[in-house]
């Protein structure tokens, strides 16, 4: 999977920035991090999971569908973040992040949409990252939001 090197791509996360594992490759910058991934496309997915457990997350999912993705969360499962693609397939993503918005769950929206009004008047505090994005931009903003 190639990915941008552009401009920063996530608002409010430290850009550029690599962060590597411990050097006994222990925990890294997700540590024990508890984290819902939504994203319909599989290989988007796969990438993003394997990145996010090569830096100690704990993977809840990766839900491909808004369904699903409620179902897990009304499951109970606690969780520290969600990192959420907006468009699942034919329903937008918002129903599931006004949930976790409303249980204190961090947030942040991973979309080829690029800025939507949704995010400034519903989720003001949530960070998003516009596809597509470096892996260590997204983990970078999911380390200072989720931790």
């Amino acid at each position: 999977m190639q990915f941008s090197s552009g401009q920063d791509q996530c608002s409010g996360a430290p850009h550029g920035q690599i962060f590597d594992r411990d050097d006994d490759g222990e925990k890294g910058r997700l540590g024990n991090l508890r984290i819902l991934l939504a994203e319909d496309e599989i290989f988007v997915s796969m990438a993003l999971e394997a990145e996010l457990m090569a830096e100690g997350a704990e993977i809840l999912g990766p839900v491909m569908t808004l369904a699903q993705g409620i179902e897990l969360i009304d499951s109970g499962v606690e969780m520290d973040g969600a990192i959420l693609d907006v468009n699942l397939g034919d329903a937008l993503v918002f129903p599931m992040a006004e949930i976790l918005r409303d249980r204190g769950v961090p947030i942040i929206f991973h979309t080829a949409l690029g800025e939507r009004d949704e995010f400034a008047r519903d989720f003001p505090e949530a960070g998003v990252c516009v596809k597509p994005t470096l892996p260590q931009d997204l983990i970078g903003q999911a380390a200072a939001r989720f931790s």
